[in-house]
């Protein structure tokens, strides 16, 4: 992952509004989008509508065998130079931007928010 190249990647972020993950992915992308690091753009609504919309995110990466399979929320992507990346849930997005700016205030305050995990709250 290079710096460089992130700030040419515009991210998307779409979940539902009352997923922790979702509110945890949109913490970190929107606080480093005020930073000046990625450009996002966050789609957000209610559980039934994210679920509806996921068929579509869906489409976007056919031959994608994790995507085909993705059920949870959030789904989050990026696209650079007009090519289409997935990149997965709040996880995989906070490892990457962990990776990349370990050092933002927006990263840090995103690990620091509690998310639903294996039937309890955590950090």
């Amino acid at each position: 992952f290079s710096l460089s190249r992130a700030m040419g990647r515009q991210y998307y972020v779409c979940g539902y509004q009352t997923c922790s993950f979702h509110e945890r992915a949109v913490a970190a992308a929107t606080g480093l989008q005020k930073e000046g690091h990625l450009q996002v753009e966050v789609t957000e609504g209610s559980r039934t509508w994210y679920f509806k919309r996921l068929e579509d995110l869906k489409a976007l990466f056919p031959a994608n065998a994790q995507v085909r399979g993705w059920s949870t929320s959030p789904f989050i992507y990026y696209t650079e130079g007009g090519q289409k990346q997935f990149v997965g849930g709040c996880d995989d997005f906070m490892r990457e931007m962990a990776g990349a700016y370990s050092s933002s205030a927006a990263v840090k305050q995103a690990n620091g928010m509690s998310v639903w995990r294996d039937g309890r709250w955590t950090n």
